[in-house]
């Protein structure tokens, strides 16, 4: 079965307005800021962690873990939803993972 090349740009398109909304939603929480400490340590997590530390977070594993590496530096937690293999209840269940201050 092959689909259009309108159905790829439609899709992305989708994920892209999924993404805004994410974004809009999580700065109107309360603590929910990229002034969180433990957002910032999520998001220095993501950015600079192993594949093995990537992995161990929930809702990642070894296969989003290699995504993750290969799409660097992220700005936001919320930017996840943009790549291949990422939808709305996969992000927002890494963005509920809390890692401690000084967790590696």
């Amino acid at each position: 079965m092959t689909f259009p090349a309108n159905f790829f740009k439609a899709a992305l398109l989708i994920k892209l307005c999924l993404f805004l909304i994410a974004t809009s939603l999580v700065a109107t929480e309360p603590g929910a800021s990229t002034d969180d400490p433990i957002h910032r340590t999520l998001l220095e997590k993501l950015n600079t962690a192993d594949l093995e530390v990537l992995a161990g977070i929930r809702g990642i594993g070894p296969v989003r873990a290699a995504t993750i590496r290969k799409h660097r530096p992220f700005k936001a937690v919320e930017e996840l939803i943009l790549l291949p293999g990422f939808g709305a209840k996969t992000v927002e269940t890494i963005s509920a993972h809390r890692p401690k201050l000084d967790e590696p």
